[in-house]
């Protein structure tokens, strides 16, 4: 089970940790004591910068500093998160209507007209 050291950034300072990671679970310490422990699928860890990685499990986050962010990085794989690719101008136009929506309201004017122009219709042909 590899273990790696570091610390862990938090409001009031830093604090030492050790990280282990097991083929399907990731446990971090201080000391002696386990402070958590969580399947690899609970827990997310991505590389914010270089020699900094983020450890997100139960809906918090954790700035972690290992010593050795080389040898950590390796071993879990992290990489910088991808920037978001631009949305193309067409999706932008519709980005808070899906493209069903859009459909519905297209045809909801059509059959406005519709009636409404049959309305005129009628009402000319009455005048007749």
């Amino acid at each position: 089970m590899p273990l790696y050291d570091g610390v862990i950034s938090m409001n009031d300072g830093d604090v030492g940790v050790i990280v282990a990671i097991e083929d399907d679970r990731i446990r971090l310490s201080v000391g002696a004591s386990e402070i958590g422990e969580w399947d690899v699928d609970e827990c997310d860890i991505q590389r914010l910068d270089e020699g900094v990685f983020s450890i997100s499990a139960e809906d918090e986050a954790l700035r972690f500093l290992p010593n050795q962010p080389q040898l950590f990085q390796q071993a879990v794989g992290a990489r910088l998160p991808r920037p978001q690719p631009a949305t193309p101008a067409s999706r932008r136009m519709l980005k808070s209507e899906t493209l069903e929506e859009s459909l519905r309201g297209k045809l909801i004017t059509v059959v406005a007209a519709v009636i409404a122009g049959a309305l005129g219709i009628w009402a000319l042909l009455s005048l007749l």
